[in-house]
């Protein structure tokens, strides 16, 4: 059987579920309790999945994998609290994951420093780019658009020292130009939105994942590492739904019209 790999995407992480109403409402629904993410580590490990580390996950190789499943975990923004409440999490479960940061946002008010990324750095947690301002990429002119993937990219590696490989497009947005200007860029892998799993259990150049909520439960994630395919099948319909009907409606007016905040 072909392996695949599942890459969850978190957003906020807090000490409490309590604490999560302290939070923007847009925010709200992606926040999870550091008890949530501990609890979807040991459910995704009971039910065989097997972690991949942030150091070879650009390196993996495919092939058949009948036993495990693999998983990945990635966090989008730039939290601070990745730092003071998922970091320990990770540590305790001897993992590590991939944090991609907004770079114009560091060292703001309730995001991420220098330090505290180069801590992360040095505890095996990979840190890559999230774009400068996340602004959807999708709405930006060639020059702006260009600015935002060089700017980040040089200005974190000249930073923290090491690669920057890989994009996560802000609210998963992206077209043939976003894709073929990141490639011009020099980034070999660009995380989305779009709901599946990696065949081969390896990263594709347009890596799809999983976003994780406040109502994601240990259970459900359990199923869908055991049945990838079917676990996930109402979550990608639904996915492609609100691409079409953004497509349709245009970002602006859809964004007016429903409400909704970069997912």
């Amino acid at each position: 059987m072909r392996s695949r790999l599942l890459v969850l995407m978190y957003h906020s992480v807090f000490r409490a579920a309590k604490d999560i109403s302290t939070c923007d409402a847009g925010a709200r629904k992606y926040a999870v309790a550091a008890d949530a993410l501990r609890e979807h580590i040991a459910s995704l490990r009971r039910a065989g999945g097997a972690f991949v580390s942030a150091g070879a996950a650009f390196d993996l190789k495919g092939g058949k994998n009948g036993a495990k499943a693999r998983c990945l975990l990635t966090f989008d923004d730039s939290c601070r609290t990745h730092y003071t409440e998922a970091l320990p999490v990770l540590e305790e479960s001897g993992l590590n994951a991939l944090f991609f940061v907004t770079v114009g946002e560091i060292g703001q008010n309730g995001c991420l420093s220098w330090q505290q990324l180069r801590q992360m750095c040095e505890a095996g947690m990979s840190i890559q780019s999230h774009g400068w301002s996340h602004r959807f990429m999708t709405l930006m002119e060639k020059r702006e658009l260009v600015g935002e993937l060089v700017r980040s990219r040089r200005l974190l590696e000249d930073k923290l020292g090491a690669p920057v490989r890989a994009l996560s497009v802000p609210g998963g947005r992206y077209n043939a130009g976003v894709l073929s200007a990141v490639r011009r860029a020099g980034y070999e892998y660009v995380f989305c939105s779009d709901v599946g799993t990696n065949r081969g259990g390896r990263l594709p150049f347009l890596v799809k994942r999983l976003a994780v909520t406040g109502r994601t439960g240990a259970d459900f994630l359990a199923r869908v590492i055991r049945r990838p395919v079917s676990g996930l099948l109402g979550r990608a319909l639904r996915w492609r739904a609100l691409c079409l009907a953004r497509g349709a409606l245009g970002e602006d007016f859809y964004a007016r019209v429903t409400g909704r905040l970069p997912e």
